[in-house]
């Protein structure tokens, strides 16, 4: 996972809840848990998965993996 995954504080109400996608903030979608960090579960949106899984170009970052629990 690239380096931009926001700790605890960087995460927006609906984000920390578990009710809005890390890497859009969507909360209409429909997300799947992508790791944990400092505590709290991360989800991503379907179509921000599928992106990040989607072969393009090699100079753009992969914005949705798995995360690594901090401890």
């Amino acid at each position: 996972m690239s380096s931009t995954v926001p700790i605890a504080e960087q995460l927006t109400p609906a984000q920390a809840d578990d009710r809005a996608c890390l890497v859009c903030g969507s909360e209409a979608a429909v997300t799947r848990l992508v790791g944990d960090r400092a505590d709290v579960q991360l989800f991503a949106c379907v179509p921000c998965i599928d992106r990040a899984r989607t072969p393009h170009d090699s100079r753009q970052p992969t914005a949705v993996g798995t995360v690594h629990s901090d401890s």
